[in-house]
């Protein structure tokens, strides 16, 4: 039904709940009591809807909330059986062909749903008031359309991530990529101009541009720079705040501290006259860079930004009218030797980093590598894993061959997966980043269901939609 998906949040509850409005607002004649208790189970049932959908932002449940989850979704998996047979049982108007009546032998089948929906409801109403004296986070529905902010401020993120390597120069694939930005940075045209360093989650992006904001050469080319970070859901003004203090600027005095619009003012008039240069590291929404974007004046003097990003769609700079330089840094499988290639020279990553961080036998086509998809993270994370596995080994006096430690990693992760793997916690932390900022809980639904294909089986995009729509999980929305 329009307007009412069904997704792993609030199971078929959205529908249910569509179902018995459009029962409720339709013409057919129903009984009182049949009218009374559908009015009363929608209502129950609506606040639900509203509860599953906020306690879906948290990913870890206590035992006591996942029980109630099940509860409440088993719950409308019987109710939406029973609308959908109450449907069918509903007989032709003698009156009109257009309307239905409701059998005269049937009595409501609602009423002994009555005192269930009730139940589950009060006991997930109590839970998530006892919860919400812990986190204070405001119910949002679906049915409200309006999403809720969070009031609590954000975290500023650490000036490095946690998985950016410390030797960055040494990465493979990066010195073709850092030459061209390092030239585009340094030319000599004097109007402002910005570059985009794109790609999904683990292949580089903060690495290759703290890579060239570290270099000698391209910091003594400007007098002010900033290398600035944003999480997912920023607080604009610790943003702003911290490009303030990174370019030298003075804060503002008194009051006009606590305004973005304040520090703003207070940021491009002291980059007025400077050549800059101003990373800002991870950008997600277009909304971020509008508000930032406003404290880079255009000052002819050669000044420079650059933007990295996970969304291929967000690319800013569309208000400055040179040329921009895009780097992407998504990994390509090669079709006839079955490798991932990476970099703009196109390179196997494994083989290439093979020397370094892989001992002797390290076998770059063992199904763990192919698993990795060639992303340099995920790499990395499976040689940290193998070196504790040898140093857990090697105390206990075995000595095991490389392609033995990729076998009981392998084993280990399609045991335990990665969260439970020693070794992976920064591509752990990285990919559960994308998967909790996924602007919806629907497109969150949608990617769980691709589950149902197997391990590298090939198939259509067109296919997955359609099952989509016959799931349900695609609604059309009102304009």
């Amino acid at each position: 039904m329009e307007g009412a998906p069904v997704t792993a949040a609030t199971g078929v509850l959205g529908p249910v709940v569509a179902k018995l409005g459009a029962l409720l607002g339709s013409e057919d004649k129903l009984r009182r009591q049949t009218r009374k208790d559908i009015r009363f189970i929608k209502s129950k049932l609506k606040s639900m809807h509203s509860i599953l959908w906020a306690t879906w932002e948290k990913e870890v449940l206590h035992a006591e909330s996942k029980d109630l989850k099940k509860e409440a979704l088993d719950l409308a998996d019987n109710m939406h059986d029973v609308v959908d047979d109450f449907i069918l049982t509903m007989e032709r108007s003698r009156r009109s062909k257009n309307l239905m009546v409701q059998s005269k032998i049937k009595a409501s089948p609602f009423h002994d749903f009555r005192a269930r929906v009730d139940d589950v409801s009060a006991r997930c109403r109590s839970k998530w008031k006892s919860d919400k004296k812990k986190s204070a986070q405001p119910i949002s529905s679906l049915f409200s359309r309006k999403a809720a902010k969070s009031s609590t401020p954000s975290k500023p993120p650490p000036l490095q991530a946690p998985f950016v390597s410390k030797d960055a120069s040494k990465l493979v694939g990066m010195c073709k990529w850092r030459d061209d930005l390092n030239k585009y940075l340094v030319g000599e045209e004097r109007q402002l101009k910005m570059a985009s360093i794109i790609g999904m989650a683990g292949t580089g992006k903060t690495t290759l541009a703290r890579l060239v904001y570290g270099d000698e050469a391209i910091e003594n080319q400007f007098q002010s720079r900033a290398f600035v970070s944003v999480t997912p859901t920023p607080n604009m003004k610790e943003v702003l705040t911290r490009i303030l203090q990174q370019v030298g600027a003075q804060p503002p005095a008194g009051n006009q501290a606590r305004s973005e619009e304040h520090i703003i003012h207070a940021i491009s008039n002291f980059l007025q006259d400077k050549r800059y240069l101003v990373i800002i590291d991870d950008i997600w929404h277009r909304g971020e860079w509008d508000i930032i974007r406003r404290s880079f004046p255009e000052n002819n003097l050669g000044s420079r930004i650059v933007i990295t990003t996970r969304n291929a769609t967000l690319l800013p700079g569309d208000d400055l009218e040179n040329s921009k330089l895009n780097i992407r840094m998504n990994t390509k499988c090669d079709i006839w030797t079955r490798k991932w290639l990476y970099g703009p020279d196109k390179e196997d990553v494994a083989a290439q980093m093979k020397p370094d961080m892989g001992g002797e036998g390290f076998d770059c086509d063992h199904p763990i590598v192919r698993m990795c998809g060639g992303v340099p993270l995920a790499l990395l994370c499976i040689f940290s894993a193998m070196a504790m596995v040898r140093e857990q080994q090697e105390k206990l006096g075995v000595h095991l061959r490389e392609p033995d430690v990729q076998d009981m990693i392998e084993k280990h992760l399609k045991h335990n997966g990665i969260q439970n793997t020693p070794g992976f916690e920064p591509l752990v932390e990285s990919l559960q980043l994308g998967y909790t900022e996924l602007p919806h809980h629907m497109l969150k639904t949608c990617l769980l269901y691709c589950s149902v294909y197997p391990e590298n089986y090939p198939f259509h995009m067109n296919d997955l939609v359609m099952r989509w729509v016959a799931e349900g999980f695609i609604y059309k929305e009102d304009t």
